[in-house]
């Protein structure tokens, strides 16, 4: 599932977040389609760099027009039946499977979702047994896997046994913690690392990696049993 020589140009792109100080364009022949070239771009960021997607186009939207759409916009990662999006208002949760939807994993800190209740209402709309929580804080640093590892875990189990299944995955404005569990369950799923990264970046709105948390993945991949 590893490659050493995508591995090593990821590492290297990590390595000029660092050195370089300002934006770092790198290109990525083919990962974003026939004929079509992409690049991701670092940009200092709060004193924290960040990987920010550089799309041509728009992103694809799954599912159907109307309130239900409008109220929970997602981010479809092109055929990987993955979404990526913000925390869905209470509204919206219901109109969630007409857009795709049958699973979910709730990248949101306890208290948030306590004191909002979207995870009480995604399992109440799905079911218990269809919702993963991964009580993550967003602080741009080491993520660790025994807070998210078990939800990565699930999404890529849902995707590998049900192929009608679609997996939403968000946080609460859809930028990092939800892509950093996106781009986990893409690696699990056999994708390089250049290239979930590339999927993530091409079609999440606003998207941004951050290093510390590409690296919590790969530390993970590089040491979890088999």
């Amino acid at each position: 599932m590893h490659s050493a020589t995508a591995s090593h140009g990821f590492s290297s792109l990590l390595t000029l977040c660092y050195r370089r100080v300002g934006p770092v364009h790198v290109p990525l022949p083919l990962v974003l389609g026939v004929g079509q070239r992409g690049c991701i771009t670092v940009i200092p960021e709060a004193g924290m760099d960040v990987l920010r997607s550089v799309r041509a186009g728009r992103p694809r939207l799954r599912g159907g027009s109307g309130p239900a759409a409008a109220s929970a916009a997602l981010d479809w990662i092109g055929d990987e039946r993955i979404a990526i999006g913000g925390v869905p208002p209470a509204a919206g949760v219901a109109g969630l499977a007409e857009q795709g939807v049958t699973h979910v994993v709730n990248c949101r800190p306890r208290a948030d979702v306590w004191w909002a209740g979207d995870l009480a209402a995604e399992r109440a709309a799905f079911g218990p047994g269809r919702v993963a929580h991964a009580a993550m804080q967003d602080h741009g640093l080491r993520q660790r896997p025994a807070v998210w590892a078990a939800a990565a875990c699930f999404a890529a189990r849902v995707l590998n046994d049900q192929p009608q299944a679609g997996v939403l995955i968000h946080c609460t404005a859809g930028r990092h913690r939800s892509v950093m569990l996106a781009y986990a369950v893409l690696r699990l799923r056999g994708h390089e690392s250049t290239g979930a990264a590339a999927l993530v970046l091409r079609y999440r709105t606003g998207a941004e990696l951050l290093p510390a948390y590409v690296r919590s993945v790969e530390r993970w991949l590089a040491t979890a049993p088999r």
